[in-house]
């Protein structure tokens, strides 16, 4: 929901104040300045925790980096397992960091003003300005949402089971997300080192494919 500091202090009685350790590497808003809707990609770990329920901060960090768009340049998992929209972000404080990219004090988690936006609804024209809760979005996305919720819960278990199996046989990192790396070079890594490719030979090359197609 796009809200400016001073329209969200009237509707919450939460002055926006964010603190001086946001404030120091980013610009904070005006009281009139508008905020939208922001994304947040918690990573492979962090979306568990929220489809688990468990999920009890956005991030590890007293920072939270936030984006105005669902994909960003660091945030490639996105393709894969979807992402979160922050429909209040003024609750975290947020101040501009950059262009498209907003930072805040990670010491909020409200569900109810959070929701998985799946991969397929990426580009669709959700008017994310009017949408306040995670009940007003649920509409707006594709009509088979449980169903691809099942999947991406289904493919983030099998990816994270890769990973796992991938530190077990003592495969050195990628160095960039394990989704990232090319789908032959990932299979070629697993079968150098006798793990099994549970996700990587079921959902990666289709949902590139998609993916691509998409941005």
């Amino acid at each position: 929901m796009q809200e400016t500091p001073r329209s969200f202090t009237r509707r919450t009685s939460i002055a926006y104040a964010p603190p001086a350790r946001v404030t120091f590497l980013a610009m904070p808003l005006g009281p009139d300045a508008p905020c939208p809707t922001l994304f947040r990609y918690p990573g492979p770990c962090g979306l568990a925790d929220w489809f688990a329920g468990t999920m009890t901060r956005l991030g590890p960090r007293d920072y939270l980096w936030l984006a105005d768009r669902p994909l960003w340049r660091d945030t490639y998992g996105a393709r894969f397992f979807g992402t979160l929209a922050v429909l209040a972000p003024l609750r975290f404080q947020v101040c501009i960091e950059g262009p498209g990219i907003w930072l805040g004090d990670n010491d909020w988690l409200n569900p109810d003003e959070m929701v998985w936006v799946p991969p397929s609804a990426f580009n669709r024209a959700i008017p994310w300005d009017d949408v306040a809760t995670a009940a007003e979005a649920r509409p707006f996305f594709p009509a088979d949402l449980a169903g691809e919720r099942h999947r991406a819960i289904e493919a983030l278990g099998l990816y994270l089971e890769e990973l796992d199996s991938m530190r077990g046989a003592g495969a050195p990192g990628p160095g960039v997300p394990w989704c990232q790396v090319p789908v032959g070079e990932r299979l070629a890594q697993l079968a150098r080192f006798g793990v099994r490719p549970v996700w990587s030979d079921r959902f990666s090359a289709g949902t590139s494919r998609q993916s691509a197609a998409q941005t």
